[in-house]
């Protein structure tokens, strides 16, 4: 035992493994919904959403790429109509510090996020991993560009199984720094199994990121429209339903 603590001695003082310092960001958020209750004799139904949402971000190297945590720090919300039930004060008070554990290869979110706490208000702080990592790699220049398809299946508090399928092309369009802005166009499906209802329908995004090389970016935006049919038992036949929505991120430090 003495001829280890020797041999240990000589190798100096052992120096702890220090985390990255977090990177903090701020969200801001906006949604309109309009169901056309037609069937049901009745005016359309319109419900609104504004937002505010405070992350932060740490990074850690593993194998084949990297880990990315976050922690909701805070939420506020402002809603009007169905979207109270939701997104209202006691919904942003349970969602403050929950995670989301991503692993991100090639600067682009692999397979679904983990959150550990599954509600509504929980899954908007995880709709911005696809800005915080778009997919940018070195070497590349204004000009460049690329195709990528994002699938995710999240279950809904409900029980309910939300199923996307996004394909987004993607131009580089300028260069700050060390860091790259693009542009993405993109064209996907979504549907819904479970439940009381089911729901499909088509969605178009536009996106605007500037980030360095494997992420997570500095700041990007997000502008969404979706057109769906819902399916429900009550219903004569199926209800569409619009939603727009933006989202903004802007990195705090």
């Amino acid at each position: 035992m003495l001829a280890v603590l020797i041999a240990l001695a000589g190798l100096g003082p052992v120096k702890p493994v220090v985390p990255a310092a977090p990177l903090h960001y701020r969200i801001d958020a906006k949604s309109r919904q309009e169901v056309d209750l037609t069937a049901f004799g009745q005016p359309p139904q319109v419900t609104e959403l504004t937002a505010k949402i405070f992350i932060s971000l740490t990074m850690m190297d593993t194998t084949g790429g990297k880990l990315a945590h976050v922690v909701i720090d805070s939420m506020m919300f402002e809603a009007t109509g169905q979207m109270q039930m939701a997104f209202n004060q006691a919904a942003a008070d349970s969602a403050k510090g929950a995670t989301i554990h991503a692993y991100v290869v090639d600067g682009k979110v692999k397979d679904n996020a983990k959150l550990s706490i599954e509600t509504q208000a929980t899954g908007l702080a995880r709709q911005t991993l696809s800005l915080l990592f778009a997919g940018t790699r070195g070497g590349m220049k204004a000009g460049n560009g690329w195709v990528d398809t994002t699938n995710s299946s999240n279950k809904a508090a409900t029980g309910a199984t939300q199923n996307t399928t996004v394909v987004t092309d993607w131009k580089v369009t300028g260069a700050e720094g060390d860091a790259i802005t693009v542009e993405g166009s993109g064209n996907g499906k979504v549907s819904m199994e479970g439940g009381e209802q089911q729901i499909s329908g088509t969605s178009t995004s536009k996106l605007t990121v500037t980030s360095p090389a494997g992420g997570p970016s500095r700041r990007a935006t997000l502008s969404s429209q979706q057109a769906l049919l819902v399916t429900v038992a009550a219903a004569p036949e199926p209800i569409p339903v619009t939603a727009i929505s933006s989202l903004t991120l802007t990195l705090l430090n």
